[in-house]
């Protein structure tokens, strides 16, 4: 009996053993990527003048799961890697480090995505300018502050006068405002300026503009005037105007 017992004992504990060998494993679920963000949100400028025409930030990692996050699960885009770049510096678990270097003047827009492209983040606008955005930008900046028109006083010479009572001569002496706007005066103008027409001045800013200058529009009437002999005005201290003469 003992015998028989012993021998149940046995065939139970290798049963067990054996369904706990052939027990499948439990399954395992690696961390998907539900989201990518940027950490700001406002556009980027970039200027070509800066010594360091680079920006940094971060790409905030959404998973659903947990564990690493590897390089290769991600790629950094530009619409156009001419105007700028994106590169991942670094990364963790739920950060990736970046760097935006600007390459020439113009707009594009960067983003994120998985490797897959199954996932992205939203865009990124960045705007790069060069010296010629920055020359416009204060030509502008000029033409828009002109506020106070030109003022030029006229002396009129000092008079005599005698009442007819026989008292002393009264002096007066008379200043003027004259508010009207300057007009360089026209010389005979050459057989290329001719072809080409008049100048347009402005008495405020000294600037000289090609006639069609966007700059033209914004001039105050009272600082308005016009040469035909470029060189002249030059002479007297104007200089061109960086927006329309190239």
């Amino acid at each position: 009996m003992k015998t028989v017992k012993c021998a149940l004992s046995l065939l139970l504990s290798v049963f067990i053993f054996i369904s706990c060998a052939a027990e499948p494993p439990k399954e395992t679920f690696d961390a998907v990527i539900s989201a990518l963000e940027f950490n700001i949100l406002t556009d980027v400028e970039l200027s070509l003048d800066s010594e360091d025409p680079t920006t940094e930030g971060y790409i905030r990692i959404t998973k659903n799961g947990t564990g690493k996050s590897a390089e290769s699960e991600f790629v950094l885009l530009s619409e156009d890697d001419s105007i700028a770049s994106i590169e991942i510096l670094s990364m963790s678990s739920y950060l990736i480090k970046y760097r935006i270097t600007a390459h020439s003047a113009g707009e594009t827009h960067v983003y994120a995505a998985s490797s897959d492209k199954s996932v992205t983040s939203s865009e990124l606008k960045v705007t790069v300018k060069g010296k010629s955005d920055t020359a416009d930008v204060q030509e502008s900046s000029e033409a828009e502050t002109e506020t106070e028109p030109e003022q030029t006083e006229v002396i009129i010479p000092i008079t005599e006068s005698t009442d007819k009572s026989g008292e002393e001569p009264i002096i007066s002496q008379n200043t003027v405002q004259n508010t009207e706007p300057y007009s360089a005066p026209k010389e005979s103008p050459s057989a290329d300026i001719a072809a080409e027409g008049l100048y347009v001045l402005n008495t405020k800013t000294k600037k000289i503009h090609h006639q069609g200058c966007s700059s033209i529009k914004q001039m105050k009437s009272e600082n308005y005037g016009t040469s035909d002999d470029p060189d002249k005005m030059l002479s007297l201290g104007y200089t061109w105007c960086q927006r329309c003469h190239k």
